[in-house]
Parts: structure tokens; sequence; C-alpha cells
């Protein structure tokens, strides 16, 4: 079976698997396992979180290209995610690529009057935009 062009098992690029660790829900159910083992006060609610019910919001987010060589994200829009949601997705490509902090911070603060941005590190290369109708559209490209 297939995901993302790539196949399930032995992703052979930092790329690929960046886009199998981040795809689908995985992001909010990295969150939600982070959250639950960390040692601050848990809510009373009797109300537990299934990321099922986020599965819409990463629909198409993330995938990858070019043989593993090249993966996007694209966030959704304001509009259709007003909690920002799917940018959980773009973190989580962030963390897996070791993208460093100051071209992910770039990311983070980019404007649609920016226009395309881009930086590289360590044998990759990132493009990016955003506008609150579209959301952000970041590619990276292993060199």
């Amino acid at each position: 079976m297939a995901i993302l062009g790539l196949a399930l098992t032995g992703c052979s690029t930092a790329i690929g698997s960046a886009g199998e660790n981040c795809s689908g829900t995985k992001p909010v159910d990295l969150l939600l396992e982070e959250i639950q083992t960390t040692e601050a006060p848990k809510p009373e609610s009797d109300e537990s979180v299934d990321s099922n019910e986020f599965e819409e919001q990463f629909n198409g987010v993330v995938t990858v290209e070019d043989s593993g060589k090249t993966l996007i994200v694209n966030t959704k829009s304001t509009d259709d995610d007003p909690l920002g949601i799917s940018s959980l997705a773009l973190e989580c490509v962030c963390e897996q690529l070791d993208v460093p902090s100051h071209i992910s911070e770039r990311i983070s603060v980019t404007r649609a009057l920016d226009g395309r941005q881009q930086g590289s590190w360590d044998g990759y290369t990132v493009s990016w935009s955003y506008h609150p109708d579209s959301g952000a559209n970041v590619i990276f490209v292993q060199d």
C-alpha cells in the first residue's frame, strides 16, 4: 500500500519520512500524546479528544512528490480552519527536517504582501507563500 506516492515501509529519503510522519492526523496525535505526558494539570472534563475529529482539516495538506525529493504543505485558509489546526502539519514537517529557527520563524511571520519567499540549509531548499484566503503553501526540496 502506498501513501503520498511512497511505500509505507522504508521511506528512502528524509522528505519521504517527514511526509509519512506528518500526514493525516498524525500531527494531532503527537500533540495529544505530548499533552498527556506533561505534568501540567489536566482539565477535569470527562470528554476526550479523538484525532479523527480533525481528519478533514488534514486532507491534502501534506504531499510527497518527485520520488521523495519534494514535500508540499498546503495549510487551510482561515475560513476553512479558523483555529489553524492544519498548521500543525507544517510544524511537524519543520521539526522532522530540522528546519533552522531563522527559516521557520520567517515562514511563520510571512504576510500575503511579502510574496513568495525562500531559504536553504544543509541540503534543503524551501520556498513559501501565505494568504489568509488560501493558507500557506510551503515547498521543501531535498537537493
